[in-house]
């Protein structure tokens, strides 16, 4: 058995020749040069546009509610209410309705009260009839 001194010594030569080893591949490999912390620059400022909003002439964009009728003819309380209409009719609508300036709340509301007038009239039509 090999006595514990001449292996103690196996272990550091063998050490020795990793280190050895490590120390010519890194004569190799280029140094890695860690970047300074600086400290960030404050933000700059904007500089000044070359006209103001006021130099430009932009049309006005409408503001507020479209002229015309503030509420229903009656003064009644509104209830709002969510639907579903057709692609082309909406489509349709938009096209005219800016010229017109009537909300569609307001056509819809046109066209539930004519259809109730036509629907009573039926009805009484009907009943004259029998």
């Amino acid at each position: 058995m090999p006595d514990s001194k001449d292996f103690g010594q196996g272990v550091n030569d063998f050490f020795d020749s990793i280190k050895s080893e490590a120390e010519s591949v890194s004569t190799m490999i280029p140094a890695v040069v860690t970047p300074t912390k600086q400290k960030p620059s404050p933000p700059k400022a904007n500089p000044k546009p070359k006209q103001s909003v006021e130099e430009l002439d932009r049309p006005k964009a409408r503001a507020g509610r479209m002229p015309g009728r503030k509420n229903s003819k009656n003064n009644e309380p509104m209830e709002k209410i969510t639907g579903r209409i057709s692609v082309a009719l909406k489509d349709e609508y938009v096209e005219w309705s800016l010229d017109d300036r009537v909300p569609l709340n307001d056509l819809v509301e046109r066209a539930l009260i004519e259809f109730h007038q036509r629907y009573r009239l039926q009805e009484q039509n009907a009943s004259e009839h029998t």
